[in-house]
């Protein structure tokens, strides 16, 4: 080897030993990550969390795995009372009642999947894309589009039982409450529990006359209920506690007003109660 070839080959050892420092201290870096995540209280990852997924910062899958996982644990809390657990699935945890999942959307907010255990092992039952967590303001929706699905599934296709979704909505509730605790603000929604029931619901159905006539004898059979047609169009459902339901007719579909009074329950536990009245929102097959 000639002076020339050695100091080349010098120079080819200079510049490998240069790349694996430079990777050594990525990954020291990414290890530091880690570290500093694991050792985070809420505030700390949620800085993490707009800092490196919402400020869309380069770090290692692992780092934005384990991010992902500690940030979304941070909102169930309150399940470990229902014996919260860990899958063999980074992103899916399981209760006694159900299973959550988290997915990053694509504007990074992230998404709070839930899946209850069918009554019948032959059905199999999907998860329901219920809440959405926006880190950049600090808030959270709900999906109440999901709350009708379930009510379907519950009295149309007998998925789940009467038990099982009040116990969901009890779980779903507990966990909106500690969201509000960790400073983020929660979206009216039809599974809250904590305020009165004052919504209107247009179907896209007209009310069949099977259906009235069928809440009508429940109406006349039970003396805490009460059916009145007063008003032209319109058909007022008269129940317990002062709660009443309004319907106003129309051709191809049909407004609902439910009032709770000074009770206070969600739309899930509305239904429930009252499932004579669930074919208003729930279509006949």
């Amino acid at each position: 080897m000639d002076e020339d070839d050695y100091y080349q080959a010098k120079a080819q050892d200079h510049a490998r030993i240069e790349s694996l420092i430079e990777q050594s201290e990525k990954e020291l870096a990414d290890l530091k990550l880690r570290k500093s995540m694991m050792e985070s209280d809420f505030e700390g990852l949620h800085t993490h969390y707009q800092q490196l997924i919402i400020g869309r910062k380069d770090i290692s899958t692992i780092a934005k795995k384990t991010l992902l996982e500690y940030y979304a644990y941070e909102f169930l809390k309150p399940l470990k009372t229902i014996q919260l657990a860990a899958t063999d699935k980074y992103d899916t945890w399981q209760t006694k009642h159900f299973y959550v999942r988290f997915q990053l959307t694509e504007s990074n907010q992230l998404d709070l999947y839930f899946k209850l255990n069918p009554i019948n092992s032959t059905y199999e039952s999907n998860y329901l894309p219920l809440l959405t967590i926006d880190s950049a303001q600090r808030a959270v929706m709900v999906n109440d589009d999901q709350i009708l699905h379930l009510v379907r599934q519950w009295h149309a296709e007998n998925i789940f039982s009467v038990n099982q979704l009040s116990l969901f909505n009890y779980d779903v509730n507990q966990i909106l409450a500690h969201i509000k605790e960790l400073g983020f603000s929660v979206s009216p929604s039809l599974i809250d529990n904590t305020q009165q029931l004052s919504v209107d619901m247009e179907t896209d159905f007209p009310v069949s006359e099977t259906v009235l006539d069928q809440i009508f004898i429940t109406t006349m059979e039970n003396e805490s209920y009460d059916l009145e047609t007063e008003n032209l169009g319109e058909i007022r459902i008269l129940l317990d506690k002062n709660q009443r339901l309004t319907i106003q007719m129309h051709p191809a579909s049909a407004v609902l007003t439910i009032d709770s009074g000074q009770w206070r329950r969600s739309l899930l536990d509305f239904f429930t109660s009252y499932a004579f009245l669930v074919p208003l929102v729930v279509p006949s097959k």
